[in-house]
């Protein structure tokens, strides 16, 4: 009987490890594509301010 509580004791921490194995991977899916969203918004600013200055530049250089 010893034997069988224990046996039960440990498929319910696989169960509950297996669940919190699941809710972290949702959780982590999530953060990880908004991060992509994050990083393609930043590189997609930079290339506009990086226009503006090639702009400038050469309005610049046109007037000299």
């Amino acid at each position: 009987e010893e034997a069988e509580e224990e046996e039960e004791q440990a498929r319910k921490k696989e169960s509950a490890v297996d669940r919190e194995d699941v809710a972290l991977r949702e959780m982590t899916i999530p953060t990880a594509r908004e991060a992509q969203e994050l990083a393609k918004a930043k590189a997609t600013e930079k290339e506009e301010q990086l226009c503006k200055l090639s702009r400038a530049l050469a309005v610049l250089a046109s007037a000299s």
